[in-house]
């Protein structure tokens, strides 16, 4: 959600926000309005949307790949592969500020632990985190993954589920 506010009769877009505490400036990543009794988001600076689901099937002997990834630069997206999981559908996370101001976590919420990539562990997005799926033989592996976003150290600002599917037919 965009925030603007009006300056010389023009509407202008608000890329970041601040707050003083303590006469220190603190960054302000989300901003919430009480709108007939209910509270409503009114600025978010972080959204990563709706789910996501990569599905890869392969006829042995090849190998089944799938992957997400969180990227450094402020993007995420999805992949599937046979030899290394090719990127694609970049999608934009962080709406303002620098990558390396968040972490991320990722919870295997069911199925498998994936074949690459940390879990249950906060991690700065300062540098781009992968998770992956990988089978070699035949058979499917499946991970429905728990991905959250969080200023560091503090509240989840945003987060949605993943869903890695691998599998190799004969």
């Amino acid at each position: 959600m965009a925030l603007s506010i009006g300056v010389s009769s023009a509407w202008k877009s608000v890329s970041a926000v601040s707050i003083g505490v303590s006469g220190v400036w603190k960054g302000v990543t989300q901003m919430w309005i009480g709108v007939g009794g209910a509270w409503k988001a009114l600025l978010t600076l972080v959204d990563l949307g709706a789910t996501r689901s990569s599905q890869k099937t392969s006829i042995s002997p090849t190998d089944a790949r799938t992957g997400y990834r969180i990227n450094s630069s402020g993007t995420h997206e999805d992949g599937v592969g046979t030899a290394s999981v090719s990127y694609t559908d970049a999608t934009t996370w962080l709406l303002s500020g620098a990558a390396g101001d968040y972490e991320v976590r990722a919870t295997v919420t069911s199925g498998s632990t994936p074949s690459s990539g940390t879990i249950d562990t906060w991690m700065a997005c300062s540098t781009t985190r992968t998770w992956e799926n990988i089978i070699t033989g035949l058979g499917e592996i499946e991970s429905v993954l728990l991905i959250e976003v969080r200023l560091a150290s503090s509240t989840v600002l945003s987060s949605m589920t993943v869903t890695l599917t691998s599998l190799v037919e004969a």
